[in-house]
């Protein structure tokens, strides 16, 4: 799964960060691959920008996992204000949704097991 961010560059690589971090921490995803997901600088700037997250959830546990430290995060990162977030699924769907408050989070972990289908 690919979970990617919309807004300005320093607030889309916070939120990449943020979320690596989170999941890297959680007990139930010490094994699972996580990767970040960068591209080139802008014009007249250096360094490569986080912009997404990779987490291999190829098995129906570790996408539990998942699914359940990226709903712990977006309750947090919702308390600094909304977030826009565009997850790819293992099967290739893609989700975008902008959650603006923590009663969202709720009806996207369903999207996400509907859609992802795993």
């Amino acid at each position: 799964m690919v979970f990617g961010f919309k807004g300005v560059g320093k607030e889309v690589a916070e939120d990449a960060g943020s979320l690596e971090t989170w999941f890297k921490d959680t007990e139930t995803l010490s094994r699972a691959s996580i990767t970040k997901d960068s591209r080139p600088p802008a014009p007249g700037q250096q360094g490569y920008m986080l912009e997404a997250v990779s987490v291999m959830a190829d098995s129906a546990p570790v996408f539990s996992a998942v699914l359940s430290a990226f709903g712990t995060w977006l309750v947090q990162r919702l308390q600094q204000g909304q977030v826009t977030v565009t997850i790819t699924c293992p099967n290739g769907v893609t989700i975008t949704e902008t959650a603006r408050r923590q009663a969202d989070v709720p009806a996207l972990k369903q999207r996400i097991i509907t859609d992802c289908q795993v």
